[in-house]
């Protein structure tokens, strides 16, 4: 009787369809039989619904099967191979943990096999000539990292040199010893500048795989292929690198740990790299190295309990951060730019003919809103009904892209008495240009896309707005208020600090000149008391149709079965709409879901409540 396969298909499958049965044909009489190689992790080509051929991973074999119209496989597949040693049970976990099919899970380590088998072109070398320096305040940490394996460490780089310097000699390492080293980057620009900082000699053993790569199949399939064939040691990119076929690795680095760029928040499978890479070091037993100033809350509670190592490169900026309270500047006649702020200015770019300033103003535009003064009515945007910002002689919304033209009379009483209110970066410029004649060397920024060079020669760094940052009411608005300035303070190195606002108790801002741990001691109480991550696994479920109606509905009726039949330690909210309303001219019901720790098959039987065609993110950024 022939054996049976359970094949999982490398194709996008809805949620609990895992994998099929195919029958695995007679041996051949040749000893080399391709037969004899079909085994867990073996990579097969199957025929698959209407004669269509794919490629599939062996789950696993029996002897039998209940399926009376089960397939033969074609052949053993010649183009990926199979999976490595870690693979399947990473695969499995992720499945269980996110909920995710098998086989769209599996689908995530394969790159598409070109049909056309052309030459990819070659990455640029650059010829930078850097030569490693044998730094003895980072020599002992590399060589620490290189004597042992399953290592574990928060890196805390205050100073960002030595930290380039501890990266390079990891990777330098790893060559030497024919390692695989695996970095993670938040951006593909941090990619890039990593890219170039590394020796001729490195670069061409790196593979970079970033958004870049995967416009050619040819040039990802052949880096992938290096990967897995321990042909390239260094292995740089974003957070989907993290899948890469890692076949001999001894150390995974995550810069800047702490960033929401490592969730994947705007499509399915919503999953987080870092925890990912955690994972695959606990199969792997590889090194893992999470640095931040920053940590998230959730991998420092999780470094403190499994004892990982805490290393810091360099002593931190000495410069005390000023705060600057608004509510006093009002009662002196407000202008967003305090007589502290313009003072510090002046000195600033007296002080040296190359000094610049960077103002950071957390909102485009000139103004934040339009209102009318007699009625109340404020133009929103009627996508996603959030405010307009005012720019020039336009209304405009940079979250879907809508504008109009400004309004002149009040659409709902037509008075005229329309006022501009708030601020926008827009605003802060044209001031900067009155007040200085030099304002070219000072630098407006929101502080979401500035790249390494923005940062030289700062002479300081002011914060003129962030305070809409402390009216989000979530979960993890703290963190990422201060993961925000402290991210900045780091990269303008020695520069003078003045942030103006006016919540100058926030912890947010009261944190700044006391440090990460006071800031992590408050910041896990507060969670503790309120049962927030890490003290609960907390899923995010949500619904999207074009109908207001219809999404509303849908929504509450889930809700009702959820509560109906939810076991007692589970919290569920009522539904209710996305703070943007809209999100790609659909609207977005959401229920938020709050469930004990470690409670895996809990947490199943209650998502197999919920219908495929709701989206499920565990771990989410925000419940906003």
């Amino acid at each position: 009787m022939l054996k049976v396969a359970q094949i999982i298909p490398l194709i996008k499958l809805p949620r609990g369809m895992d994998y099929f049965d195919y029958y695995i044909p007679k041996e051949d009489d040749a000893s080399d039989s391709w037969q004899k190689k079909i085994m867990p992790g073996a990579i097969v080509n199957i025929p698959f619904r209407k004669k269509q051929m794919l490629k599939g991973i062996v789950h696993s074999i029996k002897n039998k099967t209940d399926f009376e119209q089960a397939k033969q496989i074609d052949s053993l597949d010649s183009d990926l191979g199979g999976l490595l040693p870690y693979q399947m049970e990473l695969i499995n976990w992720f499945a269980g943990y996110y909920h995710y099919s098998l086989a769209a899970t599996a689908r995530m380590l394969f790159p598409d096999v070109p049909k056309r088998n052309a030459l990819a072109r070659e990455t640029q070398i650059s010829d930078n000539r850097i030569e490693l320096v044998k730094n003895p305040k980072i020599l002992p940490l590399i060589e620490q990292f290189f004597c042992s394996n399953g290592q574990k460490a928060l890196l805390f780089p205050h100073d960002a040199k030595l930290k380039e310097l501890f990266y390079l000699g990891l990777c330098s390492n790893a060559v030497k010893d024919r390692k695989q080293i695996l970095i993670l980057f938040p951006q593909v620009q941090k990619v890039n500048e990593f890219f170039q900082l590394l020796p001729k000699n490195l670069q061409v053993k790196t593979a970079s795989l970033t958004t870049d790569a995967h416009y050619g199949k040819n040039k990802t399939f052949q880096l992938w292929g290096q990967i897995r064939k321990n042909e390239k040691f260094i292995i740089i990119g974003t957070r989907s690198a993290v899948f890469s076929p890692l076949s001999n690795l001894q150390t995974i680095v995550i810069d800047a740990a702490h960033s929401e760029d490592f969730k994947q928040w705007d499509m399915t499978p919503r999953y987080e790299a870092v925890n990912v890479a955690q994972k695959i070091q606990q199969l792997t037993n590889c090194n893992l190295i999470l640095s931040s100033l920053t940590p998230r809350i959730e991998d420092a509670c999780n470094a403190k309990k499994n004892q990982y190592q805490m290393i810091t490169l360099g002593a931190g900026i000495k410069n005390q951060v000023q705060l600057v309270d608004l509510r006093e500047e009002r009662k002196k006649g407000f202008t967003y730019l305090s007589e502290k702020l313009l003072r510090e200015i002046d000195i600033t770019l007296k002080q040296k003919k190359d000094n610049k300033v960077l103002l950071i103003v957390n909102k485009k535009g000139e103004y934040s809103y339009l209102f009318c003064d007699d009625c109340g009515f404020e133009a929103n945007c009627p996508s996603c009904k959030l405010p307009f910002t005012i720019e020039g002689q336009n209304l405009v919304c940079y979250r879907c892209g809508q504008k109009q033209d400004l309004l002149l009379t009040c659409p709902n009483c037509r008075g005229v008495n329309l006022k501009k209110m708030g601020i926008g970066i827009e605003q802060i410029s044209n001031e900067v240009k009155k007040r200085f004649t030099d304002a070219g060397r000072i630098l407006l920024s929101t502080g979401q896309t500035l790249k390494k060079e923005n940062f030289e020669n700062i002479g300081l760094l002011g914060f003129v707005y962030l305070d809409s940052l402390v009216y989000l009411a979530d979960f993890n608005s703290n963190f990422r208020l201060y993961c925000f300035q402290k991210e900045l303070i780091g990269r303008a190195g020695g520069a003078g600090v003045i942030v103006q606002t006016s919540f100058a108790d926030n912890l947010a801002f009261e944190s700044l000149n006391l440090g990460y741990e006071y800031f992590y001691k408050k910041e896990i109480a507060d969670r503790k008391q309120f049962s927030y991550p890490p003290f609960c696994t907390l899923i995010k479920l949500f619904f999207q149709h074009q109908d207001l109606g219809v999404c509303q509905k849908e929504a509450q009726e889930l809700y009702d079965k959820l509560i109906k039949g939810s076991d007692k330690n589970i919290k569920i909210t009522e539904p209710y709409l996305h703070y943007l309303q809209k999100v790609r001219k659909r609207y977005r019901c959401q229920i938020a879901v709050f469930l004990p720790l470690s409670n895996i098959e809990l947490e199943k039987r209650f998502i197999s409540d919920v219908p495929e065609y709701w989206t499920i993110d565990k771990n989410p950024v925000n419940l906003l």
